[in-house]
């Protein structure tokens, strides 16, 4: 229909033309913080030790999961 056509329309005006203005610096802090990790071996050892929080040498989703969780919440948008 039209109404649903100038719906998408104006959604991809929108989308196209994002204000984060309201939500600059949220994840500066973090982005800080992983570029240190890469920076420095040792910070980028301890972040792989507690992914890897059962010590088989592989990192599954849930283990990326808990540690985004725990660590950085901010990054954390699941669905409630």
């Amino acid at each position: 229909t039209a109404a649903a056509a100038a719906d998408t329309a104006a959604a991809a005006e929108i989308d196209a033309q994002p204000d984060i203005s309201s939500r600059a610096g949220k994840y500066d802090s973090v982005q800080a913080q992983f570029q240190t990790m890469l920076e420095q071996r040792d910070e980028l050892l301890a972040a792989w030790r507690a992914l890897d929080y059962n010590g088989n040498g592989k990192v599954s989703l849930a283990e990326i999961d808990k540690w985004i969780q725990e660590k950085y919440p901010v990054l954390d948008h699941k669905p409630a």
